[in-house]
């Protein structure tokens, strides 16, 4: 018997589509296929010599940080990024923040300051949690996020909100399954689609918990802005393109 998972509590937004499929032992898996390295294959790549070592090493941030002093206001339709996958959409007066690591964190450099003061970032709708690696639901942040947002909706993939709630979070959780619309504003329509990562947090969490994509559609203008995190490059970009009709705009 194939297993299958997905939220019964959301719709799909894929006719033929019925739920992720699981392997044997029960682990979430992608699309086509996984490319998952053991502890001991990891640690000899990051042991091998690495030829831009040096240039990372002296790497300096394209970011120009500019300080936004009237974070609060969302009238604007914008997008804000806010380093690697972190990012503020307004959308007609309803405001998305995604992946946030905006909180001190030890073990995450920031190489430009997060441009405004996050005290005053208190008025977030939903907050989209793409999938559980460290760099993308930091705990610090998140913490205080939802601190200084009690009413956000978080939107994430399947298995996650146990992590959340482990931290004490006690906004509304909606996770969701590929191909799973979540119920939001009736002027937004936000998917949660494949990509192409892994999942893990410790050693012996591996693709317990899951991990996708959004698509964040602005109905009254029809506009379509997809929210890939870092996955990795794969089919699954042209079957996300073919599905939503996303073309690559003219030079």
């Amino acid at each position: 018997m194939e297993l299958k998972k997905y939220n019964s509590e959301l719709k799909f937004v894929k006719p033929d589509w019925t739920g992720n499929k699981l392997t044997a032992e029960g682990l979430y898996t992608n699309i086509y296929g996984d490319d998952i390295k053991s502890f001991g294959e990891a640690l000899r790549w990051m042991r091998s010599d690495n030829p831009l070592a040096k240039l990372k090493k002296n790497q300096q941030t394209t970011l120009i940080y500019q300080l936004i002093e009237n974070i609060s206001e969302k009238t604007s339709n914008a997008i804000i990024p806010l380093g690697h996958a972190s990012f503020i959409v307004d959308i007609n007066g309803i405001r998305l923040l995604i992946d946030p690591v905006v909180a001190p964190n030890r073990f995450l450099k920031r190489y430009t300051k997060v441009p405004f003061n996050l005290s005053e970032l208190n008025n977030v709708d939903y907050l989209l949690l793409s999938h559980n690696h460290r760099d993308h639901i930091d705990k610090n942040s998140v913490k205080q996020l939802t601190k200084l947002n009690p009413d956000a909706i978080i939107l994430t993939g399947l298995e996650i909100g146990k992590i959340l709630k482990g931290w004490g979070v006690k906004n509304q959780i909606q996770e969701a399954g590929w191909y799973q619309q979540y119920n939001t504003s009736e002027a937004l329509a936000i998917d949660y689609l494949s990509s192409r990562p892994w999942s893990r947090r410790w050693l012996n969490d591996t693709n317990i918990q899951f991990w996708g994509s959004f698509t964040i559609q602005d109905k009254s203008t029809d506009k379509t802005i997809y929210f890939a995190h870092d996955s990795g490059y794969g089919q699954h970009f042209r079957d996300i393109g073919s599905d939503y009709e996303i073309t690559q705009p003219a030079n």
